[in-house]
């Protein structure tokens, strides 16, 4: 079974937060976030 440890989720200011096992970035929005996941090997 895989264990993806990639997420994104919304917050409370409308901005989007795009987290790996490591890292974490904030975004304006879920499109740029989804891209930078993907960039990081999450899908």
């Amino acid at each position: 079974m895989a264990f993806s440890s990639c997420f994104r989720f919304p917050n409370n200011d409308g901005t989007f937060t795009a987290m790996t096992f490591t890292r974490s970035k904030t975004f304006k929005t879920e499109a740029g976030a989804q891209r930078w996941l993907t960039r990081n090997h999450c899908e």
